[in-house]
C-alpha cells in the first residue's frame, strides 16, 4: 500500500460512485478537478429556479385540467409536488386551489361516534371509513377541533 495523501487533498472517485474504496478507482486531486468531476457524471445540483418562475408554474399547475399525473410530467414536477400546489397546500396565497377530497365524515357524525358505545369495526362499516379512523375520531387524534 502507499502513502496516505495529504488531508488538504480531497480524494476524486472516478467511479462516480462516492461509497467506492476500490484504490483504483479514487484518486487525490484539487477541488477543482473534483467539482468537474460531479458535473461531468451529473450529480451537481444546480441552483434553485428564480421564486417568480416557481410562483408562476404553480399557478400554471392549477389553471391546467387534466389529472395530477399528466400535469407533473407537463411541468416537470414529482406527482407530491404538484399535488401541493394544485390543492393549495403550498402557494396558498395563489387563486385556484381545487378542493381537496371531502372527508366521508361531518362533525355530526364524529359527535355520534364519540358518544357510540359501539365497536370500531361497527361504526367503521356504518360511515364508510376504517376502523383504524374511527379509533383516531375516538382518541381525538382526528378531528381535534370538533367538541
Amino acid at each position: 500500500m502507499g502513502d496516505l495523501p495529504p488531508s488538504t487533498l480531497p480524494i476524486r472517485h472516478l467511479c462516480s460512485n462516492p461509497r467506492c474504496c476500490r484504490p483504483d478507482h479514487l484518486a487525490v486531486g484539487t477541488a477543482k478537478e473534483n467539482a468537474h468531476d460531479t458535473v461531468k457524471a451529473g450529480r451537481h445540483r444546480t441552483r434553485r429556479e428564480p421564486f417568480a418562475h416557481r410562483k408562476a408554474r404553480a399557478l400554471a399547475m392549477r389553471n391546467a385540467g387534466g389529472q395530477i399525473e399528466q400535469i407533473a410530467a407537463r411541468y416537470g414536477v414529482s406527482l407530491s409536488t404538484a399535488h401541493r400546489a394544485i390543492r393549495g397546500r403550498t402557494w396558498a396565497d395563489l387563486p385556484g386551489a381545487r378542493e381537496a377530497r371531502s372527508s366521508k365524515l361531518t362533525e355530526d357524525c364524529v359527535r355520534a361516534i364519540r358518544k357510540s358505545d359501539e365497536p370500531n369495526k361497527v361504526l367503521a362499516e356504518r360511515y364508510g371509513v376504517t376502523a383504524s379512523n374511527i379509533h383516531a375520531v375516538r382518541k381525538r387524534a382526528s378531528w381535534k377541533h370538533v367538541i
